[in-house]
């Protein structure tokens, strides 16, 4: 059971409190204490606390009858605060403008260099975009309520540092250094395991798999005590052949060596082994070469069912850790799943905690870009809640 201090749980019931606000739009008090659990009173204060500080508002609903008084409902302000969220990829980095409620304000893309990036050019091409969404909002960054920056490269949890990107290999670039006028309102996450905490229904652990020019995956579990933990277990570089191609982070073998862009095309072209930096590859191109598998081409045909063999192979292993388990699979390689599904699903059923009864299943989600996104928002609005509103911290911009 979690447990809290006494300042503790004031703080988990405003953010409790805003939360339900934030998914219903607007609510009556009564409504309100029904939905969080909160004792009506304390649902009174708290909601009178947000009031005074400007960051919920009292709204007159409409009588349904003509007689009585007309209810009152309690909204989120949208302009209260705002977030910005640059969702990296390998060829583009996307920023969006997000408002309290997390309605999206502003959106646009800025493409990376393919050819001669460094990590001064990256780091400035991020500083570019977040000084575009800064002057066409009108709102200083320091002033944001959150900035997240979302990968699929590895970092650690709770700290600013990217730590391992195929682009960069081992050069760590310490986001927390180089934008530190933002202090602890800057926060780097792995997008797979922001996923996989949005599309967590309680119920079993569910894993979000990133299959493309990379492979990273995302882990959401319930806990005994009640609460959820997020992982991100470094999937992509787990060993699936010792012996195996030389992978883009050093190592030999492992199962990005085999199932991501680059790993399809090496074997598809019986290309040797080689160390060094990984340039992009066109998701076209990939796609050229699932369509001649389709068509009978055996050395394609091969090199996708060994990126299935090693997929299906370290999915294995991981259901034997969580047994019962919902995996997800998202990004490119959902457009050439049927051709890996053979040897993944062969794997899953042969795993011993499939054979006991716990239920282990795949199900495919194309729609990676639109789900990275809403969760980066889910993250960046809870992170405010906690962090900001629900010790007082936010000041709003009507305030000052």
């Amino acid at each position: 059971m979690q447990r809290f201090t006494t300042e503790g749980l004031r703080h988990h019931n405003r953010a409790l409190v805003l939360r339900r606000l934030r998914e219903v739009g607007e609510i009556t008090h009564g409504d309100l204490a029904g939905a969080t659990g909160l004792a009506a009173g304390t649902v009174s204060v708290i909601l009178n606390e947000l009031v005074d500080e400007r960051i919920v508002e009292r709204r007159q609903a409409e009588r349904a009858s003509g007689r009585g008084r007309p209810k009152i409902k309690f909204a989120v302000i949208g302009e209260t605060t705002h977030a910005v969220i640059a969702r990296i990829s390998s060829s583009a980095i996307e920023f969006s403008l997000i408002n309290f409620v997390g309605a999206l304000k502003d959106r646009f893309s800025l493409q990376r260099d393919q050819q001669d990036e460094t990590v001064l050019s990256f780091i400035r091409l991020i500083r570019l975009g977040l000084s575009r969404i800064s002057e066409r909002s009108g709102i200083n960054l320091t002033r944001m309520g959150a900035v997240t920056l979302t990968t699929k490269g590895v970092v650690f949890d709770g700290e600013q540092r990217l730590v391992w990107t195929p682009s960069f290999g081992q050069e760590v670039i310490d986001f927390g250094r180089t934008f530190n006028d933002l202090k602890d309102r800057l926060r780097i996450v792995q997008e797979p395991s922001l996923i996989a905490d949005y599309l967590f229904d309680g119920r079993r652990t569910l894993a979000c798999l990133s299959v493309g020019g990379t492979v990273s995956l995302g882990v959401t579990r319930q806990l005994d005590s009640g609460t959820t933990e997020q992982t991100a277990p470094n999937f992509g570089h787990f060993c699936h052949e010792p012996n195996g191609p030389h992978c883009s982070c050093g190592s030999q073998g492992c199962i990005e060596a085999y199932a991501s862009f680059h790993g399809i095309l090496h074997t598809a072209f019986e290309a040797p082994p080689r160390r060094g930096s990984f340039q992009a590859i066109p998701r076209e191109e990939i796609l050229r070469l699932a369509e001649g598998a389709r068509n009978g081409n055996t050395d394609f045909l091969i090199a996708f069912h060994q990126a299935g063999e090693a997929l299906g192979l370290g999915l294995s292993r991981m259901a034997s850790i969580y047994g019962s388990m919902e995996i997800v699979m998202t990004g490119a390689g959902v457009e050439y799943f049927d051709l890996m599904e053979p040897m993944i699903r062969k794997h899953l059923n042969a795993n011993i905690m499939h054979r006991f009864g716990h239920d282990i299943t795949l199900q495919l989600r194309a729609d990676e870009a639109s789900l990275g996104f809403e969760a980066a928002c889910q993250f960046s609005l809870q992170q405010i809640d906690e962090s900001l509103v629900a010790p007082r911290r936010l000041v709003s911009r009507a305030a000052s």
